[in-house]
């Protein structure tokens, strides 16, 4: 429980520090103003299983919110329509400055996925001995050529190791 408390803090720490970096960074350029490059949502979601792609990029954006979840991410980010509401906040935060879109998304068409059966009346079928499928007995030969795996033989050598002491005493010792 504290070492999940301590993770959280910590990845929240880093997101506010990379957030006052980016701060900094803007702070020494010449041209401070937010600057929206593209900003592309395909909103017209067909099915209630589809994919939402938001695709954007801001020139000077410090963070986003999307959805009230605070992101650094500048490029693309994919929702799935079965979890979100029909309006998405977008937030841009910018020097001293931001920007709000509303993203709404409302699916137009559901599919029907339930199960069914099928009856068919007036249908004859007969099938005659000549219809039925005849399984042929066929012999199948199989042959090989003789494996044969030749191994060769090693010799180790034993040689006899001798062991030469000179004989101490206690005074050549010490």
């Amino acid at each position: 429980m504290v070492s999940n408390l301590l993770n959280d803090f910590i990845i929240y720490i880093k997101l506010y520090f990379k957030i006052a970096l980016r701060f900094l960074l803007i702070l020494f350029r010449k041209d401070k103003h937010l600057k929206e490059l593209y900003f592309d949502s395909d909103n017209e979601v067909i099915f209630e299983n589809s994919l939402l792609i938001i695709n954007y990029r801001f020139k000077n954006a410090i963070y986003y919110k999307i959805n009230n979840k605070i992101t650094l991410e500048n490029k693309i980010k994919i929702f799935n329509v079965k979890n979100i509401d029909s309006e998405i906040p977008f937030i841009v935060y910018g020097w001293f400055q931001k920007k709000h879109y509303v993203i709404e998304v409302s699916p137009n068409k559901s599919l029907n996925n339930e199960s069914f059966k099928t009856q068919l009346s007036n249908l004859n079928i007969s099938l005659t001995v000549a219809d039925i499928p005849k399984l042929v007995n066929n012999q199948i030969n199989i042959t090989t050529k003789n494996v044969h795996i030749e191994t060769s033989k090693v010799f180790i050598p034993n040689k006899k190791v001798q062991i030469k002491t000179n004989s101490f005493t206690q005074n050549d010792f010490i």
